[in-house]
């Protein structure tokens, strides 16, 4: 596991949405959703473990932090929130997966080393 979401920061986020937090954490789907958008992979397992911790405001937080994986789809990866670790990791796979090409105005030549 190698990601984590404190239940604080879903609360402000919902509240940020316009939504009304109580309400919606209610809802296990809606949560999952919420949780998604935010980062975790929740098509993966993830838990919820209740604890002390340090939220994204670097305040200290008794209460829920779910646990599990990043998302590594390309929507999540493009968004500008993913984690540094996450996205180098994707690059570099993708790399992995690319030809060594350059353009040069519309022609593309193999490098040739």
């Amino acid at each position: 596991m190698n990601y984590s979401i404190s239940h604080s920061d879903l609360e402000d986020a919902l509240t940020l949405s316009g939504e009304d937090a109580n309400t919606y954490l209610m809802d296990e789907r809606r949560v999952s959703k919420a949780l998604w958008s935010m980062g975790l992979d929740v098509t993966h397992h993830f838990e919820e473990h209740h604890c002390i911790h340090r939220n994204i405001r670097n305040e200290i937080y008794k209460g829920v932090r779910y646990e599990g994986t990043e998302r590594n789809d390309s929507a999540w990866l493009s968004s500008g929130h993913a984690t540094k670790r996450n996205s180098a990791f994707a690059n570099s796979a993708q790399e992995a997966c690319m030809p060594n090409v350059s353009s040069t105005s519309s022609e593309y030549h193999l490098n040739r080393s």
